[in-house]
Parts: C-alpha cells; structure tokens; sequence
C-alpha cells in the first residue's frame, strides 16, 4: 500500500550516519530489542472475589517487549 516502506526492520547495530538518505519514517534496530516475561500469582482468595473459582493460586504470564527505532526528530 501507500506505506509501504515506511517502517524498516535492521539487524545491524546502527549509528546515526547509517540512516542518511533513507526515506523510511522508523527504522527498527533489530540487535537492540528485547522481551522479559515475568508472573503475577493471584491467590485463590482474590480469584473468589471475582467470581473465580480455584484452589490454587494463578500464576499470569505478563510480557514486556523493548523496541528501538531510529526517527528523524529534525525532519518535518
């Protein structure tokens, strides 16, 4: 479509100079982005006052994703 090209993925660690002359709005740096997955246990007790039945506690995957992209701040 018409954004085609607009939002390019690198896997090469960039610096500043590697991005003259592109027309994209954002590239994503590859290298740079990451996840961590953490749990929150939500006992039985706090289960039961919303309306959860169980007799053991949750245990809920939350996911938290980095993500860098290189912009023109000066362009615009």
């Amino acid at each position: 479509g018409p954004q085609r090209g607009l939002l390019v993925y690198s896997d090469a660690q960039n610096v500043s100079a590697d991005l003259k002359g592109k027309l994209a709005s954002v590239v994503i740096e590859g290298h740079e982005n990451h996840t961590r997955v953490a749990f929150l246990n939500i006992p039985p007790g706090r289960l039961a006052a919303l309306g959860v039945k169980s007799e053991s506690p949750l245990r809920l995957p939350v996911t938290h994703a980095k993500v860098f992209g290189w912009y023109d701040n000066e362009y615009g």
